[in-house]
């Protein structure tokens, strides 16, 4: 477990992308309470504030962590490929930035490039992260997560 939380070194794709869906899907389960307390619940009759209160804080707490894992996650992909993890701040910041300043100027245009801008580095990080193979033999992130850890008796 101690191993989703670290941002140093590389993650190739394989775990990268089961350790994404396994977040999601855990995220995904603590959504149905809530949901199922919005939606279920009062129409059974009966205070619900208190088992609310309870499946919210639930998923805040999922959700946060789920975040956390996600980032890291995404650090090390980063990494295998060769990039600064300070990428990741271009690839999440970015599309809302866009969407943002789209939104306040109130011109559908604009509105429609800044969604079109969301799509393309939305998509941009889809395929660096999940779909390019990583650097080949090691790089200044670390070894090749493909070829194992480097013998330490090459270099003496």
């Amino acid at each position: 477990m101690r191993d989703y939380f670290r941002i140093s070194g590389r993650l190739n794709r394989k775990p990268y992308w089961l350790r994404t869906l396994l977040i999601y899907a855990i995220m995904l389960l603590a959504f149905l309470p809530m949901t199922l307390t919005t939606q279920v619940a009062p129409a059974l009759g009966g205070d619900t504030s208190p088992l609310m209160i309870v499946t919210v804080i639930l998923f805040a707490v999922v959700f946060i962590i789920g975040f956390i894992l996600l980032m890291t996650m995404s650090v090390r992909r980063l990494h295998d490929r060769n990039k600064s993890g300070w990428w990741l701040l271009f690839f999440m910041g970015a599309p809302g930035v866009a969407e943002g300043l789209a939104a306040l100027s109130g011109n559908p245009q604009i509105i429609m490039a800044g969604a079109a801008a969301n799509l393309i580095i939305s998509l941009w990080f889809l395929i660096e992260a999940g779909f390019l193979r990583g650097t080949v033999g090691p790089n200044r992130y670390g070894h090749d997560p493909l070829k194992g850890p480097i013998d330490a008796d090459v270099f003496t």
